[in-house]
């Protein structure tokens, strides 16, 4: 489950006045609940919410920054994508350039309050040209911690050692740990006196920062990138660790030890089996035995499991055994078989099935058809578990040029339309006998395909590498150009849908997707595509997140497919009147318990909001497919 912190409110819809709920003439049937965090708004179904509690709560150290805010002039009502925004100077300034009705207006923003969490950003006042009050809130982890400090400085005292402290503190507050103990080894150079008073605070930082190096490790290896977590762990931080942390990493380095001398020894023990049946087995069973010497890795060692288990019972017979090896590698452990006559028709079995999904042409699919019902294996449960473990059946060249893991693939449309461009980003690692959970994102008026995959990924960095936090979490990012050249609305077209589907299908045949973790998001017009697609085929995805997007027309006709997908949308307070525009729809969903989060950021408007990029994974690591 999810936890959230903040100011709550029991409201009949999300269209009204989130803040100011009246107390007389309040609907009757109250079942939404907010959240205000001071950063965002969250809407929950009542009914899934387990509990609300009155928490203490650790008062947060805060800097109120002195800016000339505007206090009169035209109120900020509605915003649409900004035309340019500047990075904050060491004031805490910035320039906003937005677009109004009679043209480009620029909007000196300044820093007001800075917390752990979030961040107030207002209007400052102007001696000439029209003023606004305008009252914008930020993730603080967006702001850079150098450009925290060259702000946070202006404001207190340097040769006051308190005051230094409280920027310690924030960071502490906010998880940032490296940024703690670097600011806080600032302090010490800046108060030589003062060193043997934090020592024992430089080292409950350095224990927190491995903490979370170890977390870190983690996520990577449930990710599927080994060699990253191996490197790490390898060159991990002792200085000044706590021993059962270092006892934690040693343990990760040792198991990573053993796995590997399984590799050696399961490769004998399976040879050693493979000689002791007869000749005529031992020749249909070495083609299998070649793979998984191939092909055995950390991610495969699992399937033979079973044959390790059973190699010694002198209960089973040689062939019994060999058959347990065969069998485990091609349908996985747990189904493994000792019949060695139908571990070996397993074989023949997914090399048909895999032709047959290659095959364009029907005349070919129908022949391996027709073969494939002759073989003993090819019943419908057993294939469906051979699909399980076996690679994608369209080989796709590894491109030599661009940033490593980026595909640019093509795909045909529908019938009477072009083909489809689509974009693939596989994670750091991907291994094609591993599953990876993926995320189908659609792309903005304004916007492109492969700037979805940076939203996603991350950018590509100098050295060529992506950071974002597909990357980290181990998920493939699947971005189709499915919108035409110049296009700024969605046109729920079968064109559209086709672009989309085809695309994702066709990366289905390519690559090691995750099924039951499919995910589809857009922004602006491709948000309302994703909702769209969301509904209209309930079957495909384990949930849907829309940003900026706006609920209409089939969206409205099949709002009750939503119970089938868990939702999450993402707005901003100030985008139009999309949040009364979609009150109908979205009441729909929280007032019957439908699994769905609506998260609003105060004072925004139409971005792309990766600010919220962490808790979307967060969520989408909880969810599965349930259809």
């Amino acid at each position: 489950g999810r936890t959230y912190e903040g100011r709550f409110v029991v409201v009949g819809s999300v269209g009204e006045d989130a803040l100011n709920v009246p107390l007389n003439g309040a609907p009757k049937v109250q079942l939404i609940l907010l959240c205000d965090d001071y950063l965002r708004r969250i809407f929950l179904p009542k009914k899934l919410v387990q509990s609300t509690l009155e928490a203490e709560v650790t008062p947060m150290v805060s800097f109120n920054i002195r800016q000339y805010v505007a206090d009169s002039g035209g109120r900020v009502s509605q915003l649409g994508p900004p035309l340019r925004i500047t990075e904050f100077d060491e004031f805490g300034r910035r320039i906003y350039t937005m677009n109004a009705n009679q043209g480009k207006i620029d909007v000196i923003q300044g820093i007001t309050k800075i917390t752990p969490l979030w961040t107030k950003v207002e209007a400052i006042h102007k001696m000439q040209g029209k003023n606004f009050i305008w009252d914008m809130r930020m993730a603080t982890s967006s702001i850079p911690p150098d450009v925290l400090r060259q702000i946070i400085a202006r404001q207190i005292d340097p040769n006051k050692i308190e005051d230094r402290l409280r920027l310690v503190q924030l960071f502490l507050q906010g998880e940032r740990y490296q940024d703690a103990q670097a600011e806080l080894n600032l302090v010490i150079q800046a108060f030589p006196g003062s060193k043997q008073r934090f020592e024992g605070a430089l080292r409950d930082l350095r224990q927190a920062f491995a903490r979370k190096a170890l977390s870190e490790i983690d996520v990577r290896t449930n990710a599927g990138q080994h060699k990253l977590a191996i490197n790490l762990l390898e060159n991990f931080p002792n200085e000044g660790i706590a021993g059962e942390t270092l006892q934690a990493v040693r343990q990760s380095l040792d198991e990573y030890r053993t796995e590997f001398d399984r590799y050696t020894e399961i490769l004998q023990q399976v040879d050693q089996t493979l000689g002791k049946v007869a000749a005529p087995e031992q020749g249909k069973a070495q083609p299998i035995v070649d793979e998984i010497k191939k092909e055995l890795n950390i991610h495969t060692l699992g399937r033979l499991a079973a044959f390790r288990q059973f190699l010694a019972d002198p209960a089973l017979n040689d062939q019994e055994k060999l058959s347990l090896a065969l069998s485990g590698w091609l349908v996985g452990t747990d189904d493994a078989l000792r019949k060695l006559p139908v571990a070996l028709s397993l074989f023949d079995v997914r090399n048909l099935v895999r032709q047959y999904l290659a095959e364009p042409t029907k005349v070919k699919r129908d022949q391996i058809l027709a073969d494939l019902t002759a073989q003993e294996g090819a019943t419908p449960e057993l294939v469906a578990k051979l699909l399980r473990y076996m690679l994608p059946p369209v080989e796709t060249k590894t491109p030599e040029e661009g940033p490593p893991g980026f595909y640019e693939l093509s795909v045909n449309g529908l019938p009477g339309e072009g083909p489809v461009t689509y974009y693939v980003q596989v994670p750091p690692e991907y291994d094609p006998h591993r599953i990876y959970p993926t995320v189908v994102t659609l792309n903005g008026a304004g916007s492109t395909p492969r700037q979805q995959i940076d939203w996603w990924a991350g950018a590509v960095g100098p050295n060529g590498q992506r950071l974002g936090q597909a990357t980290r979490f181990g998920y493939i990012v699947v971005a189709p150009a499915w919108s035409n050249t110049g296009q700024v609305e969605y046109g729920f077209s079968a064109a559209e849908h086709g672009a989309v589907l085809n695309s994702l299908r066709d990366a289905c045949r390519r690559f090691s997707i995750d099924t039951d973790h499919v995910f589809i998001s857009g922004h602006s017009m491709g948000g309302d595509a994703a909702w769209d697609l969301a509904l209209s085929h309930p079957d495909l995805w384990a949930g849907v997140m829309p940003v900026v997007a706006r609920a209409e027309k089939y969206i409205s006709l099949l709002w009750d497919n939503m119970k089938l997908v868990p939702f999450y949308l993402v707005s901003g307070e100030l985008d139009g009147d999309k949040r009364k525009a979609n009150a109908t729809d979205i009441d729909r969903y929280l007032n019957r318990g439908y699994n769905a989060t609506v998260v609003e950021f105060q004072g925004r408007g139409h971005e792309h909001f990766s600010d919220e990029i962490q808790r979307l994974f967060e969520w989408m690591n909880r969810r599965q497919r349930d259809f």
